[in-house]
């Protein structure tokens, strides 16, 4: 058996100690980010794909489909490049929730399977209860009543033990 290190997650690694206060693209597609001290950086690989899961984020609270779609497939291209595992797992919420908004039931479950098992490897708990949920509400979706309900109440029980409240409404 070979054992894998993995670098613990970090979100603020692309931008230490820096608050996003705003994205933006120049006419040759660089992303730019603004903080909150006002400063604009010119985002690397990893904070460019961040900044495209973001806007995923934005475009579904917009219910941008395309854009939800364009700016979520260019995060995990550049998340997979650069093989940021915590990145991907990031990019499967936008990709898979898109997915199944669109009816595509089949690729929203294997987006949260992929999240999930990421989510697994990297230990982060609240995550696996988040995907199980996504996965739980697909299969109440596809009609897969006693599935849904396996899957929402292991999604609870994971969030009871992590004292993840929010995760315990879904």
């Amino acid at each position: 058996m070979t054992l894998r290190s993995h670098r613990k997650p970090n979100p603020t690694r692309f931008l230490p100690g820096a608050t996003v206060s705003g994205i933006s693209a120049d006419r040759s597609g660089n992303l730019w980010i603004r903080t909150g001290a006002g400063a604009v950086i010119k985002a690397t690989k990893q904070g460019t794909a961040a900044a495209h899961g973001t806007l995923a984020r934005y475009a579904l609270a917009r219910s941008d489909l395309h854009a939800m779609a364009r700016h979520g497939e260019r995060g995990m291209a550049l998340f997979t490049e650069v093989g940021d595992r915590w990145g991907q797992l990031h990019a499967t919420f936008g990709l898979g929730t898109h997915a199944e908004v669109v009816g595509d039931y089949d690729r929203a479950a294997e987006l949260h399977r992929d999240g999930l098992r990421i989510a697994e490897e990297l230990g982060l708990s609240t995550e696996v209860s988040d995907k199980l949920s996504a996965l739980g509400r697909i299969a109440l979706l596809t009609g897969d009543h006693e599935k849904a309900d396996e899957l929402h109440e292991s999604a609870r029980a994971q969030a009871v033990a992590q004292g993840y409240t929010i995760g315990e409404e879904f």
